[in-house]
């Protein structure tokens, strides 16, 4: 998306502070109220470089969170990053516990049978 675009897309939705208090008081993580902050000093007339300097980010980051912001306004904004987690035991090993639970004694089973699951 180009910034032409980003502007106009922006300009036709509006920041309502109350709002965006709640989000900023609610939300205790540091990259999330960053976020928030970019907003709003998009919205108070702060230049993109200012805004730059002032949450030590990148220009792409900035365009992110707006990208955010335009796609799902402030609820898009404070959005967690959700890594995905390694699983540790296969879908097949996972299978395979799962039926020792259900017919079987899972006490029949020392430690050293189940790592050669």
């Amino acid at each position: 998306m180009t910034w032409g675009e980003r502007n106009r897309l922006i300009a036709h939705l509006s920041l309502d502070i109350q709002s965006w208090q709640k989000c900023h008081h609610r939300n205790q993580q540091e990259y999330i109220r960053r976020r928030l902050r970019a907003v709003k000093f998009f919205y108070e007339g702060k230049t993109r470089l200012s805004i730059i300097k002032a949450l030590n980010i990148t220009y792409k980051t900035l365009s992110g969170y707006l990208d955010l912001y335009i796609q799902g306004g402030l609820d898009g904004l404070v959005n967690p990053i959700v890594k995905p987690r390694l699983k540790l035991l296969t879908e097949q090993q996972l299978a395979k516990v799962k039926q020792i639970i259900i017919t079987e004694i899972p006490e029949s089973y020392s430690k050293k049978d189940l790592f050669v699951l």
